[in-house]
């Protein structure tokens, strides 16, 4: 069985972790072009708003993965 418990927790886990990474790496970017090139605040709050949406669209990728392992176990083993 390819998908068994413990390979969706770590898909959880990996997605929990990939969200707030992307949303450190967000933040971290807009304060940085803030610091350093003196950006006005709405580019820190867009690259927020893109740290957001990499989560998102990571949250949808991961959606399509789980779906893929539980049409994997609803097949009977005979089949492909």
């Amino acid at each position: 069985m390819k998908g068994t418990l413990g390979t969706r927790y770590a898909l959880v886990i990996d997605l929990a972790i990939q969200g707030v990474a992307a949303l450190l790496i967000g933040a971290g970017l807009g304060w940085w072009l803030k610091a350093h090139y003196g950006a006005p605040a709405w580019v820190q709050i867009l690259c927020v708003v893109l740290g957001v949406a990499a989560a998102v669209v990571n949250m949808i990728r991961y959606q399509q993965r789980l779906e893929k392992l539980d049409e994997q176990d609803e097949r009977p083993q005979g089949e492909g």
